[in-house]
């Protein structure tokens, strides 16, 4: 009589170990701590997005990397975080640090111990939905202040401290919790390749039609901050969008910027007027008073400073300082910020380190450049994103004040940055799971149990001698 053992189906993927529930916590925390900035209690310059930097950077040192080999974005990251060091280290023995400088200086350190936190943990399914979601999160939180804004005309605490833009018309446009319509629009725009990684995170329908619904609402409140450059760069991202697509995206793009820049005239002349007389035109942006004119001010007085140091850069939180030191500049109206990611690491850090960051952005876009062109729908879409926000950051970074400052620009290149490398194969991922056709799904039913013959009780099992 043969006896049989049953084979039962394999267990189900563990959870998540302490230490990872407890770094997807922070994870998802901190898109909503970024947007809130110094308005969150804190330790002195050490406020809520900062302390949770720090929390998630220990986190990720005690989850370690599960013995995965350096990808060639975690090189880049310490290729900037090492030259970063060794030039902030010479300006110091050089004493061209200024007080505006540490500040500043602090908030970079912030930001890379996101980057060796994000890149050191494998990114999985349940960290790809924590750091979306808190994406999401801090969306809706940033958009009902913006609402409230809009409604009764409060305004948040740090609105336009110093007052350091000139485009805003008569200083009603929303800047929500980030004390400056245009960081706002910023937020906004670069925000948008985080919410389309999170409608391809989730499976649930009502959790993808929330995302969908924040990026519908994206241009919308871009263009209540009064920001055209945010339209523009949120009409170039569609462009590339379109033209990452599919194959005949570029020849259907180009059309489509000819035909878009006459319909944008068109309107600026007769139907803006009518809908809203306070907004400014395209020629009012670039005339003389204009932050059009202004911007392009700064940013050639950025490459002007960095040329009259051979390119060495003055030092951190410096850009300021040199406006009124370096001569040749162009006025630029009392406004001092950078106004550029380019020129504000050329003139403060030198060439070395802008080649570091530029380095790392073009690393992100090779690690998502090949997997894109063999996904579909969702995926595909937000690979595509992140390549079209790279692409176009020398133009949405000339928007804020300045990048190396912002807590929002830290975790958003923490966030590219992990998003775009592979993800960790010990975890079923859903994002790009290949879609199974109906023959697949008929024939890849689940395992039934089977039945194995063993053997009989004439047959006995040979077992081997148990030392002595």
């Amino acid at each position: 009589m043969t006896q049989t053992t049953t084979l039962r189906r394999p267990p189900r993927a563990l959870p998540p170990k302490p230490n990872r529930r407890f770094f997807n916590a922070i994870v998802f925390l901190l898109p909503t701590l970024a947007a809130l900035g110094p308005l969150t209690p804190g330790l002195g310059p050490f406020f809520g997005f900062r302390i949770a930097a720090v929390l998630a950077f220990c986190a990720a040192l005690a989850i370690g990397n599960n013995g995965l080999q350096r990808d060639k974005i975690q090189r880049a990251v310490v290729l900037l975080i090492t030259v970063t060091v060794l030039t902030s280290g010479i300006f110091f023995a050089m004493g061209q640090i200024p007080a505006a400088g540490w500040r500043e200086l602090l908030s970079v350190a912030t930001g890379f111990a996101l980057l060796i936190a994000f890149t050191r943990v494998p990114l999985t399914s349940a960290s790809l939905r924590a750091l979306t979601a808190g994406w999401l999160v801090a969306f809706g939180v940033t958009a009902w202040v913006a609402w409230l804004e809009i409604t009764t005309g409060a305004r948040m605490p740090n609105y336009l401290v110093g007052r350091d833009l000139v485009d805003l018309p008569g200083e009603s446009a929303p800047a929500s919790t980030l004390g400056n319509p245009n960081d706002y629009a910023t937020m906004l725009v670069i925000g948008v390749p985080i919410l389309l990684a999170g409608v391809t995170a989730f499976s649930s329908r009502f959790m993808r039609l929330l995302f969908v619904a924040a990026l519908a609402l994206t241009p919308i409140l871009v263009n209540s901050t009064g920001s055209r450059l945010g339209l523009a760069v949120i009409a170039l991202m569609l462009l590339l969008l379109l033209a990452l697509h599919k194959h005949l995206g570029l020849a259907l793009a180009i059309p489509l910027i000819i035909v878009g820049i006459g319909v944008a005239l068109a309107a600026e002349a007769t139907i803006t007027p009518m809908i809203d007389p306070n907004v400014n035109s395209w020629g009012d942006f670039l005339s003389v008073q204009g932050s059009g004119s202004v911007r392009i001010a700064l940013l050639a007085n950025g490459f002007l400073i960095a040329a009259s140091t051979a390119f060495l850069g003055v030092g951190p939180g410096g850009f300021a300082t040199a406006l009124s030191s370096v001569p040749g500049l162009a006025p630029t109206g009392g406004i001092e910020s950078p106004h550029g990611l380019i020129t504000e690491v050329l003139s403060q850090y030198g060439v070395v380190v802008l080649a570091a960051l530029v380095w790392l952005l073009v690393a992100v876009v090779r690690s998502v450049w090949s997997p894109s062109r063999k996904q579909s729908g969702w995926s595909r879409l937000a690979s595509n994103a992140i390549i079209a926000v790279v692409v176009l950051s020398p133009v949405w970074s000339t928007m804020a004040s300045t990048m190396l400052s912002s807590s929002v620009f830290w975790l958003f290149l923490a966030a590219i940055a992990w998003i775009s490398q592979p993800r960790e194969s010990s975890e079923p991922d859903a994002v790009d799971e290949p879609e199974k056709t109906p023959e697949q799904s008929r024939t890849q039913t689940r395992p039934r149990t089977q039945r194995i013959p063993t053997p009989t009780a004439s047959r006995p099992l040979r077992r081997s001698p148990l030392p002595k």
